[in-house]
């Protein structure tokens, strides 16, 4: 019973993932980024291809940058100087380009230190200066230049136990491409690019399609962004297999949100049953405070939650992340409205996934859950009404219980459904709230 109950919990983060698919991400497999920059010749990978999960040098990372700024051409005809006496041939000219034009300062008079890993830092201050940012000119320091590049939304990467990995590069080089250039009259840079016939134009053609359904999506899901007090529906089931052995898990949440001004209240009922073991629980929350109803007992925490949080955690997410976490979108219209269809970057995902598991880390430190695929289809009916939103995904899963390594595959799907807004929507909270549990904040 307890591995069950075990799963149970594990699965259930793994089905939150799926429903609350996210902010975040970072480098593993970026594979269909590092496709569309090949494909437009931003990327060309190595001799051993794409490399994405080994660190990047800051030589990569210079010929990479003068790549996204549309000067290879230019760079390869010319011939720059710089006053580093450890730049490879094959790298001479994109550090000295990088150099003439105050894009890089070296590590010392004389040194570049070209096979030295690049970190985050250190590419996200470059990328920053790509797109038309400067020190110099009061936009950012290099110390705060990752803050400053999530302000912008740029994919800043992250500096993981293998160092900054060419597939952060490969991230924040897409991202870089649908961000407006600055002071350039809303010009995003992979427009500038083909204007500056850096790339091609039909090779940009699609990616450019891509985010102009990207935008159409973010204009449908506007009106969502005001808060209004919502019922929501949802519905997951997860076939899970497991030693050649295929299992079933269903979970169900009705879910109620009323707002007043800033501060809302919010009451939610799930069940979740997995091979015949039913566990179910009814939270609250009011106040700053968590409450939950379960039969294990009565508890309540303090939970600061906003109310943008407070929407997803009852299962309407609003998918409005960050273009370069989108392998593709598509936009399909029906007679019933319009539908998106959104896929996701498996390696996003999983960053999302490895936050939680993070909170279940004394419960779960050998565990290992890895997303493989993740699509989002959203629908809004004739009038621009948000209907529903359908997620489906595929997971694999290894964990060491009770000594026994036990590995799963699932496939899942979540619908979930708008029944009511307005003041259709009511909550009514327990009486009793006071005489719950307090537990310390998690």
């Amino acid at each position: 019973m307890k591995r069950t109950a075990k799963f149970i919990v594990m699965l259930a983060v793994v089905v939150a993932v799926t429903i609350f698919a996210g902010t975040a991400a970072m480098a593993s497999d970026y594979g269909a980024q590092a496709d569309s920059l090949s494909e437009m010749g931003l990327f060309l990978g190595t001799g051993n291809g794409y490399e994405l999960d080994r660190a990047s040098t800051r030589a990569e990372a210079a010929v990479m940058l003068v790549r996204i700024l549309g000067k290879e051409a230019e760079v390869k005809e010319g011939a720059y100087t710089d006053p580093f006496t450890d730049v490879p041939d094959w790298a001479e000219n994109y550090v000295g380009y990088m150099y003439e034009n105050g894009l890089t300062k070296g590590v010392s008079d004389t040194a570049f230190d070209p096979g030295t890993p690049c970190t985050s830092q250190m590419f996200t201050a470059f990328v920053l200066r790509a797109l038309g940012y400067s020190e110099e000119g009061g936009d950012f320091t290099y110390a705060q230049a990752k803050e400053f590049a999530a302000g912008i939304g740029l994919a800043a990467g992250s500096d993981t136990s293998g160092g900054f990995l060419r597939g952060d590069m490969v991230a924040a080089s897409y991202s870089a491409l649908f961000l407006p250039v600055n002071n350039g009259g809303g010009t995003i840079l992979l427009e500038k690019l083909v204007a500056d016939k850096a790339v091609d134009a039909s090779a940009a053609e699609k990616y450019l399609g891509y985010y102009e359904t990207y935008l159409s999506y973010l204009e449908a899901n506007s009106a969502y962004q005001d808060t209004k007090n919502m019922r929501i529906q949802v519905e997951s089931s997860v076939d899970v297999t497991m030693d050649g052995v295929k299992t079933s898990m269903l979970q169900t949440s009705d879910s109620a949100i009323v707002f007043s001004g800033n501060d809302f209240i919010m009451k939610q009922e799930t069940v979740t049953d997995y091979a015949g073991v039913k566990m179910e629980a009814t939270t609250y929350y009011a106040d700053g405070w968590l409450y939950i109803d379960s039969p294990e007992g009565k508890y309540k925490y303090q939970y600061p939650i906003d109310v943008f949080t407070a929407v997803e955690q009852a299962g309407l997410s609003q998918v409005t992340d960050p273009f370069y976490m989108i392998n593709a979108i598509e936009k399909t219209t029906v007679s019933g409205g319009v539908s998106y269809k959104i896929e996701y970057s498996a390696a996003a995902v999983n960053h999302i996934l490895g936050l939680l598991m993070d909170q279940f880390a004394d419960m779960y430190d050998d565990a290992m859950v890895q997303y493989n695929a993740l699509e989002i289809v959203v629908n809004f009916d004739a009038f621009g009404n948000l209907k529903d939103i359908v997620v489906s995904g595929d997971v694999s899963m290894t964990e060491n219980i009770e000594g026994q390594e036990v590995s799963m595959d699932m496939t899942m799907v979540s619908t979930s459904k708008i029944l009511a807004t307005g003041s259709a929507v009511n909550v009514v909270l327990p009486a009793d709230l006071d005489a719950y549990a307090e537990l310390p904040l998690i």
